[in-house]
């Protein structure tokens, strides 16, 4: 923090500094909404282009051009959300633009650019030459999958070069650019009285992400416990999420529980310095070192065999655990979390939810350690858990690629309609005045829908109604 706080005093004019402050003090304070506004401040602009500005043609049936934006179209968390989205899109109905800034492509980069309609390699352009390339290209709705994460592209946002513009998944906390027009999220990720903070209009979608499982992950394996004269905490989220108040709360679970291990897995233990801290956290929390193991990063294949064992996994906070959670479900190792004010600390909450583990979210400390002990001593209950998580998550709207992407399609949708309905309202204002357009067509309303529309609508279309029963 102290050191992108002096970069910025040194160059107040690069936003990708002012990012990465942003980053940090999501991982130190759960989200930092006021830097996001002074981002926005800085970078952006205090009103929405008029609708009437862009050239785009006003039919709200006709096949939508949809572009996504991304630095990380390769080997990261955002393909196990992403590429199931982009396998399942009707590309009848939406053509599929890739904004690539990855630096270093490897396979996966591969898998994504077979899927995309078009690709661009955007990673040398300038912010003015991709703004010009997305409008160029004619873009309809145009999907920010990175927020104030590595390698974004939010100053290009800050152009507006498309007429809607939606930050989702790959980072999604929000942006706080009055530029960006909508956060899809879900009830639980930005519960409705929390919508006046944020500077995008939310909207729900049946769960925050759709989660595909990898090919390589190993059977489920029994639960370690029922062999053991034990009980072993896993914590395999990334080194960076993990906290001193975390580690000394880990530490006072092993304190309740003095046979019971805790491997914490992550790249960069391989280190001395992060291990001996770490040991230092657990006893400051009243835990011992010998409870506790080490394991550094892995393949994804060994990462997830690794999670047989584990018989409960442990949660970081503020930030808590995104793939890395919905993995260790697809295991069947239940997680305890501890519910955050803001987005980076309710991910785990939503995917725990979803899959009917309401009760290991958790409010407090206190009920955070005394959840994880009373799981602890609960073997039937975690063997059940172990035996059923993958069906359940694979079954639910996480783990649906097809009718989450349809879910996402109708938004889309939507979203376009709406922005054609001002489009042509703009235009008859502006023949009845003679004159341009108006301060009012600066002015975007509120999406006309109901908090949970999506949610029951993948209900209905999961019990086989006919879609035009579901969609009007």
């Amino acid at each position: 923090m102290a050191a992108y706080g002096r970069a910025l005093d040194i160059a107040p004019d690069r936003p990708h500094v002012h990012s990465g402050l942003i980053f940090v003090l999501d991982l130190t304070r759960g989200a930092d909404l006021e830097e996001r506004r002074r981002w926005n401040a800085r970078f952006g602009r205090p009103t929405r282009q008029a609708a009437a500005s862009y050239p785009n043609s006003p039919d709200p049936d006709r096949r939508l051009r949809v572009g996504y934006v991304s630095a990380d179209f390769c080997h990261h968390s955002v393909a196990s959300a992403m590429l199931p989205i982009l396998r399942s899109h009707d590309h009848t109905d939406i053509d599929v633009v890739c904004y690539s800034s990855v630096t270093k492509p490897d396979a996966t980069t591969d898998q994504f650019r077979a899927l995309a309609d078009v690709w661009h390699d955007t990673a040398d352009l300038s912010d003015d030459d991709l703004g010009a390339l997305i409008k160029a290209d004619g873009i309809d709705l145009l999907i920010d999958l990175s927020g104030h994460s590595r390698g974004n592209r939010l100053a290009v946002f800050a152009r507006e070069p498309a007429p809607v513009q939606i930050t989702a998944w790959g980072y999604a906390a929000g942006t706080g650019l009055s530029a960006m027009d909508y956060f899809l999220a879900d009830p639980i990720i930005v519960p409705v009285e929390a919508h006046a903070r944020y500077a995008e209009e939310i909207v729900d979608l049946p769960s925050l992400l759709c989660y595909e499982a990898s090919p390589a992950a190993p059977p489920v394996s029994p639960l370690p416990a029922l062999s053991r004269r034990h009980l072993t905490f896993g914590a395999f989220n990334r080194l960076p999420k993990i906290t001193a108040e975390a580690v000394a709360t880990w530490g006072r679970v092993l304190a309740a529980l003095p046979s019971a291990r805790l491997l914490i897995k992550s790249g960069g233990l391989e280190r001395e310095a992060p291990r001996a801290w770490l040991l230092a956290g657990i006893e400051a929390g009243g835990g011992r070192p010998d409870q506790v193991l080490f394991q550094g990063g892995t393949p994804h294949a060994e990462h997830l065999a690794a999670h047989a064992e584990i018989d409960l996994m442990l949660d970081t906070f503020p930030q808590g655990g995104g793939i890395t959670t919905l993995d260790s479900l697809l295991m069947g190792v239940p997680v305890v979390t501890l519910l955050g004010e803001r987005v980076p600390g309710r991910t785990s909450a939503s995917f725990l939810t979803t899959v009917g583990l309401a009760d290991l979210v958790t409010p407090t400390l206190d009920q955070y350690v005394a959840v994880a002990v009373r799981m602890a001593g609960d073997l039937d209950r975690l063997a059940h858990e172990r035996a059923t998580l993958r069906e359940r998550l694979l079954a639910s709207p996480i783990g649906d690629a097809q009718r989450y992407t349809r879910v996402v399609e109708e938004t889309y949708r939507s979203l376009w309609r709406r922005w054609c309905a001002r489009r042509q309202e703009s235009g008859v204002r502006r023949q009845a005045s003679g004159g341009g357009p108006s301060q009012q067509d600066h002015h975007w309303g509120a999406v006309n829908h109901e908090p949970r529309r999506h949610t029951a609508r993948y209900q209905e279309q999961k019990s086989g109604k006919d879609a035009s029963e579901v969609t009007g």
